[in-house]
C-alpha cells in the first residue's frame, strides 16, 4: 500500500486516542492509512449487521406470531384452568401432593397436583406467586403480588400490593393474613416469607434491602436488619450489566429462613452470598457462604435450604441460578465444602431445590419451564413440563422446604454429581443452543424477557441466534467507532 505523502499528513489532524489500533502518526504513514480504512469500513459494516440482525428477529417474531394466531389460542396454563379437579391428569404419579408457584404468561399461577397426577387446585387470582410453604394438612402459606396502576395506589405513583396468604387447597378458601403497598413495579416483591412464631413473620424486603419481622395482626415491624449495616454500597448489583446498582436492585435479597437456633439464613442474590443473621449481633461472617463476584461458589442464587446437624448437616442446598446447577455445601471444621452438584442439558436458571425425606431432590427450573424430581442416583424420576415462570415447588407432608431431607454426605450422594449430568439432554431447546455460544447470564436474561409462547425450535431458533449475533456485533462496532470519535474530541 502506498504511504501517504508528507503534504497529506500535515493536513490531517493529530489525535490521541484511547485504543491501541487507531490513528498514530509514524514515519511512512502506513498506520494512518490502515486506521482510516478501518474507520471508513466500520460505519457501513455495523449498519448492515444491525439491519440484518433486526430483520432476522422480526422474521422470527412473525413466524411465531403466525403460529400462535393459527393455533387454538391456548396457553400453557389453559390445561390447568380448564382441568377438572380430581379427574384431569396433568402429570405422572408422585409420592405426595405437589404445589407449584409461577409468574408471568398472563399473570401468576398457584397449582396443586394430586399424588395420582390429577389436578387438585388451580388459581390465577394474583399477578405473581412466589414463596409457598406447607403449614399443615392441605393448607399452605403463599407470598403473592399484584401490580397496581397509579389510580389504585395510596400514593401518586404506580405500586405493587404484597400479600401474605393462607390457602386451603381442598376447598379453595383463601385468607389475606397481611398486605402492604410498595412504590414502583419492579424489584420490590416479597419473594420469601417465613413464619417465626404466633402472628410474627420474617420477610425478605427486596425493595429496601432489609430483613424484617412483622406482626401480621398489628402491622408493626418488631425487628429490622438493613444490608447497609454490613455491605458497602459500591458492592453487589446484578452482573448482567456489570455495574453497581445501588439503590435500585442493589442486593436483590430474595430468601429468608428461620433456623432451629433462632438465626436467620438470608440469600443476598446480587452479592453471590448466603449469610447468617444473629438478631442481636448481626451477620456471623464466619458462616457466610460465597463472596461477591466469586462465581465458582455460586452466582446470583435463589432459595437456599438449611439441613441441620441431626440430619447430616449443617448443610445448605442452593439453586445456583446463573451457574445453571443445584449445589450443596457442607459445614466441615468451621468452613464450607462443596459436597454435591446436579445439572443436565436443559437446566436453565433454577430457582428452587428441596431435599425430600426419601433422598430425592425437587427442583424448579425457571427458564426450562419445568419442575423435576431427581433420585439419589441422579435420574429424573418425575416432572411437570411447560410451566413458564415456575418459581418454587413444595411437596406436602414432607415438611417446609428441605425440613424432612438429609444432607448429600449423609445420603452418600455421588461426590460432584458428574454422573448425574446429561449434557446432551434437551440439546434442541433454545437454551441449549444459546448456551453453546453465549455466557449463561446473557442467556438467562434473554430467556427471562422472551415471550414464553415463542417456540424456538428448528429454523426459527437458528434465525434468532444469528440475528442476535449480528445485532451484538453491529452494536459493538458502532460503540467502538463512536467511542473513538467522542474520545478524540475530548482529548
Amino acid at each position: 500500500m502506498r504511504p501517504l505523502d508528507a503534504n497529506l499528513r500535515r493536513r490531517l489532524p493529530v489525535r490521541r486516542v484511547l485504543y491501541p489500533d487507531v490513528v498514530r502518526f509514524k514515519p511512512g504513514g502506513a498506520d494512518v492509512w490502515n486506521s482510516l480504512m478501518i474507520d471508513e469500513l466500520d460505519r457501513p459494516i455495523n449498519e448492515v449487521l444491525l439491519v440484518v440482525g433486526v430483520s432476522l428477529l422480526l422474521v422470527v417474531s412473525g413466524v411465531n406470531a403466525v403460529q400462535i394466531a393459527t393455533s387454538d389460542d391456548s396457553t400453557p396454563f389453559d390445561r390447568f384452568d380448564e382441568a377438572q379437579p380430581g379427574v384431569t391428569k396433568v402429570a405422572d404419579q408422585a409420592s405426595n401432593t405437589t404445589v407449584i408457584t409461577a409468574y408471568g404468561t398472563g399473570g401468576g399461577h398457584l397449582i396443586a397436583i394430586n399424588p395420582n397426577g390429577t389436578l387438585k387446585f388451580y388459581s390465577n387470582s394474583y399477578d405473581e406467586y412466589y414463596d409457598v410453604d406447607p403449614i399443615g394438612g392441605e393448607t399452605v402459606m403463599v407470598a403473592a403480588m399484584d401490580e397496581m396502576q397509579k389510580s389504585d395506589c395510596p400514593a401518586d405513583t404506580a405500586c405493587t400490593r404484597q400479600h401474605l396468604l393462607r390457602v386451603n387447597l381442598t376447598n379453595g378458601d383463601s385468607e389475606v393474613l397481611f398486605e402492604r403497598f410498595r412504590p414502583g413495579l419492579s424489584n420490590n416483591e416479597w419473594h420469601d416469607i417465613d413464619h417465626l412464631e404466633g402472628d410474627k413473620y420474617v420477610i425478605a424486603g427486596m425493595d429496601r434491602n432489609e430483613v424484617f419481622i412483622i406482626n401480621a395482626t398489628t402491622g408493626i415491624k418488631t425487628w429490622t436488619w438493613n444490608a447497609q449495616s454490613h455491605y458497602n454500597i459500591s458492592t453487589g448489583g446484578s452482573n448482567v450489566f456489570g455495574v453497581p446498582a445501588y439503590p435500585i436492585d442493589w442486593t436483590h435479597l430474595n430468601d429468608v429462613e428461620v433456623l432451629p437456633d433462632g438465626r436467620i439464613m438470608v440469600s443476598m442474590r446480587n452479592h453471590d452470598e448466603v449469610i447468617f443473621l444473629n438478631r442481636t449481633s448481626g451477620v456471623d461472617e464466619s458462616w457466610t457462604i460465597g463472596s461477591d463476584d466469586n462465581f465458582s461458589v455460586m452466582y446470583e442464587q435463589h432459595n437456599p435450604d438449611y439441613i441441620p446437624e441431626e440430619r447430616g448437616g449443617p448443610a445448605v442446598v442452593i439453586a445456583d441460578s446463573q451457574n445453571n446447577r443445584i449445589v450443596e455445601y457442607q459445614r466441615v471444621d468451621g468452613d464450607w465444602e462443596q459436597t454435591w452438584t446436579w445439572s443436565d442439558g436443559p437446566m436453565q436458571w433454577p430457582r428452587d431445590a428441596d431435599r425430600l425425606p426419601g433422598g430425592e431432590t425437587l427442583i424448579s427450573d425457571t427458564n426450562s419451564h419445568r419442575v423435576i424430581e431427581v433420585s439419589e442416583n441422579g435420574s429424573v424420576i418425575w416432572s411437570v413440563q411447560n410451566v413458564p415462570g415456575v418459581y418454587e415447588a413444595e411437596r406436602l407432608e414432607t415438611g417446609d422446604e428441605s425440613a424432612g431431607g438429609h444432607s448429600a454426605r449423609a445420603l452418600n450422594l455421588s461426590g460432584t454429581g458428574t454422573g448425574a449430568v446429561d449434557p446432551d439432554a434437551g440439546s434442541d431447546s433454545l437454551g441449549a443452543k444459546l448456551k453453546s455460544v453465549l455466557p449463561a447470564i446473557v442467556v438467562n436474561s434473554l430467556l427471562y424477557v422472551t415471550p414464553s409462547w415463542w417456540t424456538w425450535t428448528g429454523v426459527d431458533g437458528l434465525l434468532f441466534i444469528s440475528g442476535l449475533g449480528f445485532i451484538v456485533t453491529g452494536a459493538a462496532l458502532w460503540i467502538r467507532g463512536s467511542g473513538k470519535k467522542i474520545w478524540s474530541k475530548i482529548v
